[in-house]
């Protein structure tokens, strides 16, 4: 049993739910919203930039992981800095929105079971 009281399974060498919480953090740490900056070294056109703040939020929200922040308003937010920097940002889900939002209405339009 490791110290974080979760038993290892034979020949695994790390939890991978440690490793996950990890990478979500690495990821906020890292994100930017509508994935503005990267690297000033890579001045090329179509070099990466930062990962999607929203697109973090969106990831968390899908495996049922609590953030606190209103994934709707950062979309808004990333559409808003598309517009003061004068060009489309790399994020995507600005487009396609969020799917908690689309089930919600999808759940309130359906008709009623009887």
């Amino acid at each position: 049993m490791h110290r974080s009281g979760i038993a290892r399974a034979p020949g695994v060498r790390y939890e991978a739910i440690w490793l996950n919480r990890a990478g979500i953090a690495r990821a906020v740490r890292y994100s930017a919203v509508g994935g503005m900056g990267g690297c000033p070294f890579a001045a090329y056109k179509g070099a990466a930039g930062n990962v999607c703040t929203e697109d973090v939020v969106f990831l968390c929200q899908e495996l049922g992981i609590e953030t606190g922040i209103d994934l709707d308003r950062l979309i808004e937010a990333s559409k808003l800095a598309e517009r003061v920097v004068g060009h489309e940002l790399a994020g995507k889900l600005k487009q396609g929105g969020n799917l908690a939002t689309y089930r919600a209405r999808a759940r309130a339009a359906a008709p009623a079971a009887s």
